[in-house]
């Protein structure tokens, strides 16, 4: 919807101001879980040092597995306990220790397996032109102003999916300070290039009537 007025914001037109929102990742508390059991992997250093240390442990782990097994064998309660556990202990000689440089990806991995993940929101918001400035608005909060009163902001008219998207930008073209307002669908518009996603920042979906409007609007501004 557009509206005209003859006070200080002479245009407003609703938009969809693109924004994003952290999630948190489903299954987050079990990487979580997996990279608290991985911390106490003990490590050692690929060198000749460093081998030897390795081997002795596992001859450590597997020793440490047998006693288990014989446990197991000699018991007269939960014999299957201690026969399992002793299999279990002796089967990590084959993993630990963990070379150090493996052990540093295997942290680097689990801890991007527990980063929130961005989603793309498209939230309720307008835009206002008047004869200094044109503000784009998420909600009640402002999240660009581009001045046009001095005339050192250019309009441009892209296509950006098939469709025309008009560009305020701001001196420079600073992506992070400028304007793009996608068309919802055909305007008549004509357009000269394109513009990508990445040559955007916090793009707004408008109507195509309410993108004419803002686009005759804005043109006498340039």
């Amino acid at each position: 919807m557009t509206e005209t007025t003859t006070e200080t914001t002479e245009l407003t037109v609703n938009a969809r101001v693109k924004g994003t929102e952290k999630v948190e990742p489903w299954n987050g508390f079990l990487w979580r879980a997996i990279a608290f059991v991985v911390s106490f992997f003990p490590t050692y250093r690929d060198t000749r040092d460093g081998r030897s240390t390795r081997n002795q442990m596992r001859v450590v782990i597997v020793i440490i597995g047998l006693v288990l097994l014989a446990i197991g064998g000699t018991a007269d309660e939960a014999a299957w306990f201690w026969i399992l556990l002793g299999m279990l202990i002796a089967c990590l000689a084959f993993v630990l220790p963990v070379e150090e440089l493996k052990m540093r990806s295997w942290r680097s991995t689990l801890k991007k397996k527990q980063k929130p993940r961005e989603k793309t929101l498209w939230d309720r918001g307008r835009v206002e032109v008047d004869e200094r400035y044109v503000a784009l608005y998420s909600g009640d909060d402002r999240v660009r102003r581009v001045g046009i009163k001095r005339g050192k902001h250019d309009v441009v008219a892209r296509e950006h999916d098939n469709r025309p998207a008009v560009g305020v930008l701001a001196p420079g073209a600073k992506k992070d300070q400028s304007i793009w307002l996608l068309g919802t669908g055909d305007a008549a518009i004509d357009t000269d290039g394109t513009v990508a996603d990445n040559e955007m920042d916090r793009p707004a979906k408008v109507d195509p009537d309410d993108l004419e409007s803002l686009w005759h609007a804005l043109q006498q501004t340039d």
